[in-house]
């Protein structure tokens, strides 16, 4: 007999946090689920399993990011920042807050270093690498994808017999053009999609965070050549990273003169 089990993630809502949003550049409100990994007989659960990380989204720009086990104490039921701040459900986030605070000024006031601009830079796609991920795997379930790869592998066989004579095929070259169809299908689910996805998925966060940093198309393509472990990295084409950054400089600038007037 054949038991089916193993880990699988466990998804638990905590609550609400403040903790600090790279894309907003600044401490928000963000709803907590915590990630656990379980044991499972046939996907039923049979342990509590062990917490491994926490899934937090930012509730005012909705970027997602993914945080240590151990990044908060305890939560709170209400979505406020302000009483999320006062109960201090991120430990260090204060003093954390403070010193990116001082950097912020720096950044403004056009003092920030090199390496400053550069780390800057680089955490947003550090930050916003879960969420890709997320967007990248989103296109098509996991269960069609596999369907396709069966399907695949079925006409690939099928041609096979049909061209070899050892299967009469009335309709062989209905075979081999089903065949370079769910080839091509299958390519593009797997090398292209997920990219198109990952890059594309968070472009106008990724934008949106980097407006006050101003990158210039060389200091961008630095810190992508130098993040080589990063998917989003090798995703992101500097020039339509560029093109949205302005895009979003223009959005803000209208959106203060509709205030303004």
């Amino acid at each position: 007999m054949f038991i089916y089990w193993g880990k699988r993630i466990s998804r638990r809502k905590k609550g609400y946090v403040a903790d600090y949003c790279s894309v907003c550049r600044s401490p928000q409100a963000m709803h907590a689920t915590e990630l656990r990994e379980v044991s499972h007989v046939y996907w039923i659960q049979v342990s509590s399993g062990k917490s491994v990380a926490f899934e937090s989204k930012c509730l005012l720009c909705k970027s997602i990011f993914v945080r240590s086990p151990h990044s908060y104490t305890h939560f709170i039921k209400e979505p406020n920042l302000e009483k999320a701040y006062q109960s201090h459900t991120t430990p260090g986030l204060g003093e954390y807050v403070e010193e990116r605070m001082e950097l912020e000024e720096r950044l403004h006031a056009g003092a920030a270093g090199y390496s400053d601009r550069m780390a800057l830079i680089y955490e947003i796609i550090h930050d916003l690498e879960y969420l890709a991920e997320k967007k990248a795997s989103s296109g098509w379930s996991d269960r069609f994808s596999m369907a396709l790869v069966i399907l695949f592998l079925t006409g690939l066989v099928g041609s096979a017999l049909c061209g070899s004579g050892h299967m009469n095929c009335p309709y062989t070259y209905g075979w081999y053009l089903a065949t370079a169809i769910l080839m091509v299908v299958v390519f593009y689910r797997v090398a292209i999609l997920p990219k198109r996805l990952r890059s594309r998925g968070v472009m106008s966060l990724l934008a949106r965070g980097l407006v006050p940093i101003d990158p210039s198309s060389e200091e961008l393509e630095s810190v992508i050549g130098q993040a080589r472990e990063s998917k989003l990295a090798k995703a992101i084409r500097v020039d339509e990273l560029i093109r949205q950054i302005e895009f979003e400089v223009d959005r803000v600038d209208e959106h203060s003169a509709t205030h303004s007037s």
